[in-house]
């Protein structure tokens, strides 16, 4: 997801500046140990975040597209 967001933004701006190449996503995976102490309480969030009242205002305005 971020890096799609990325790409998103990127090709808007080199559309505006009249570039002619567009972008690519490359997705990647990392192992990651699960006795990694670190992940009993996770401190920041990847990707958006919203509340749950904005997750079910998207859902719903997106279930009707």
């Amino acid at each position: 997801m971020i890096g799609e967001v990325l790409a998103m933004a990127y090709d808007l701006a080199r559309r505006e500046a009249g570039i002619g190449k567009p972008p690519a996503v490359v997705l990647t995976r990392v192992v990651v140990d699960r006795d990694d102490p670190t992940l009993r309480e996770p401190r920041k969030f990847i990707g958006p975040f919203m509340s749950e009242d904005e997750a079910a205002s998207m859902a719903s305005a997106s279930a009707g597209m």
